[in-house]
């Protein structure tokens, strides 16, 4: 007898093949049997009837690593139909950390610990503290852990003995599980890094059988031949495939960057890279301030932002040594209740009604509040539409749990998948629903080396959602960017139902995934 039976739906399979009529039986949370008219009894039966049923979406560009500790059920996610989550992406997270690093990390970032206990210092240790969570998770060694753990916030590049210092934690923290290493090579402290930095990691980590998944070192066009020419080098010399993360082009630049990924796999080397179906962005606003303003932590950066004879150099330096145009920036998150009257407002909005230079005011409110966040509106619909065809392109969320009472969180939370859905499948044929699912399922699977997600065949874990190819679709804006979306009628997690009928069941049926036994 199977534990479920899902009857009469349209199964794509997560492969890219046609779809194809199917019963799927599920037990012991296990897909027991895929085939036309399935004989046998269920405990549940679903009527798929008229719908799609296929894997789960696989979010491999996210930021859970401490909101999976707060809010473990992941209902934003769950509710899109996402069933696997990997996270410490950018470079950011909290493990492994030596007493050094966790300090640092708790100076620097301590809006990210509030209210946590940050005992931990091997990433098998912080896997431990997840509670059961209601989706799978898959982690990535941060970067900036490391380096933090190696050297502090001391904005140099490294010396062989700090480098050997990191390649020892990323060493431990492969064998405790991790996926691959993530960097964030726009921020601080990763920023100071030299490429032989990178590369040195990247061969520990392709010595595991790992990934390297990069934010670029900056994604200007005028800079974007040099960054991808680093990871490139990451992949030829350190032995790791790169994944490149969140790619947001503009201005033309989505058909220039691909074709220089799609060069470097001609020429022998594993890139890939994902995006979100948005074109506008967000961040860290601290992250607009030059690195070499950082050292010493956040005290250095305060001390630098009060400093008055540091504003005219940075007015010089901000919108040329960083990727940001103040001009295009609004205010979405604070750390201080006090400051919620910015949040929702254009940044240049605000100095003027404080009577201050932008620039001035910037560094008036990060001195008050570094954990202010923001959303940049950069991005180019043109060239997303570029991205999304691209076959070496995977979908991704790269959302970030904003602390609640804090302000709001970009949308992409809560509809990444099924916006992708609507825009490039629906609205704009850009894809078939194989090619679309594909780019969640089956392609961010085999990413991660897991041979039994992303797919729906007899033996591979029973991850599946049941969507309604007419009503699928993202609700969640800038302004509401909470709202769920609509169309995922069922959602599965290792054969339990989380999602019933469009409705959260409470229960929770994922796993902390460790490389070597997902």
């Amino acid at each position: 007898m199977f534990d479920t039976i899902i009857r009469g739906g349209k199964v794509i399979d997560g492969t890219g093949a046609p779809w194809f009529y199917a019963d799927v039986g599920i037990v012991d949370g296990k897909v027991g049997a895929v085939a036309r008219d399935l004989p046998g009894e269920a405990k549940k039966a679903i009527d798929a009837k008229g719908k799609f049923v296929c894997p789960g979406f696989i979010d491999i560009h996210s930021h859970a690593d401490t909101a999976i500790l707060r809010s473990p059920g992941r209902v934003p996610k769950v509710t899109q139909g996402v069933t696997l989550e990997v996270f410490s992406n950018c470079g950011l997270g909290g493990a492994p950390v030596n007493e050094k690093g966790r300090t640092a990390l708790l100076d620097y970032v301590p809006e990210d610990y509030e209210g946590l206990d940050f005992s931990w210092l091997r990433v098998s240790e912080y896997l431990d503290t997840i509670p059961k969570p209601g989706v799978n998770v898959a982690y990535l060694i941060p970067h900036g852990a490391v380096r933090t753990s190696a050297m502090g916030y001391d904005m140099r590049p490294a010396t062989k003995s700090e480098i050997d210092v990191m390649r020892g934690l990323v060493k431990e923290g492969m064998e405790d599980g991790a996926f691959g290493l993530s960097t964030g090579l726009a921020y601080v402290p990763m920023s100071s890094s030299a490429p032989d930095e990178i590369v040195s990691l990247s061969e520990i980590v392709g010595k595991h059988g790992g990934f390297v998944a990069s934010h670029l070192r900056n994604y200007r066009a005028s800079n974007i031949v040099d960054s991808i020419g680093e990871m490139v080098e990451a992949a030829r010399v350190g032995g790791a495939p790169v994944q490149i993360s969140h790619y947001a082009a503009s201005g033309g630049r989505g058909k220039l960057f691909e074709g220089y990924i799609t060069d470097a796999r001609d020429r022998g080397y594993d890139l890939t890279f994902d995006s979100y179906p948005y074109h506008f962005a967000a961040g860290f606003t601290r992250n607009t301030i030059p690195a070499k303003y950082h050292n010493d932590g956040v005290e250095g950066l305060v001390r630098s932002l009060k400093d008055p004879g540091l504003r005219d150099t940075l007015r010089r330096e901000v919108g040329v040594l960083t990727t940001y145009d103040l001009t295009k920036l609004v205010i979405t998150n604070v750390g201080k209740p006090e400051l919620l009257h910015l949040v929702g407002k254009k940044l240049t909005e605000s100095a003027e009604a404080a009577g201050k230079d932008v620039l001035d005011f910037l560094c008036d409110i990060l001195a008050e509040d570094p954990s202010i966040g923001h959303a940049n509106f950069s991005g180019s619909l043109e060239d997303m539409k570029v991205l999304a065809k691209s076959p070496l392109h995977m979908v991704a969320s790269d959302s970030i749990d904003v602390v609640p009472g804090r302000g709001k969180t970009h949308p992409r939370l809560y509809g990444t998948f099924t916006r992708f859905l609507r825009m490039y499948v629906k609205e704009t044929p850009l894809l078939t629903w194989e090619e679309a699912i594909w780019k969640m399922t089956g392609f961010p699977a085999w990413r991660l080396g897991l041979s039994n997600r992303g797919v729906v065949r007899k033996g591979a874990s029973a991850d599946l959602v049941v969507l309604d190819p007419a009503e699928v679709s993202d609700r969640a804006t800038l302004e509401s960017p909470d709202l769920t979306s609509v169309g995922i009628e069922w959602v599965i997690v290792n054969g339990v139902i989380e999602v019933a009928d469009g409705e959260i069941t409470g229960d929770m049926g994922g796993k902390v995934l460790r490389k070597g036994d997902a």
